[in-house]
């Protein structure tokens, strides 16, 4: 399923993220806001390609396809439809 086999202990880290995901968003906190806040979601590690005033994009550290990318905006938006059409 990823590109290579995790090791059990980079397994348990894209766990343990998966759960943070998940409980941040049932608690009603933007895990991309909170991302930019603490920088433990998606830590930097080097992997950031991009970066601007409005988004970020770096490498997945666990991806699924050669060059899997993350782009988040830096403005928080309750759907990706209210982001605005010059991003």
């Amino acid at each position: 399923m990823y590109v290579k086999k995790l090791s059990e202990d980079e397994r348990l880290e894209l766990q343990s993220r998966v759960n943070k995901i998940r409980k941040l968003q049932e608690e009603d906190i933007c895990f991309g806001c909170y991302n930019f806040e603490e920088a433990d979601i998606f830590p930097d590690d080097g992997l950031i390609i991009y970066e601007d005033d409005l988004i970020r994009c770096q490498f997945e550290r666990y991806p699924r396809a050669n060059g899997q990318t993350i782009i988040v905006a830096k403005d928080h938006y309750e759907d990706i439809s209210e982001m605005p059409l010059e991003y």
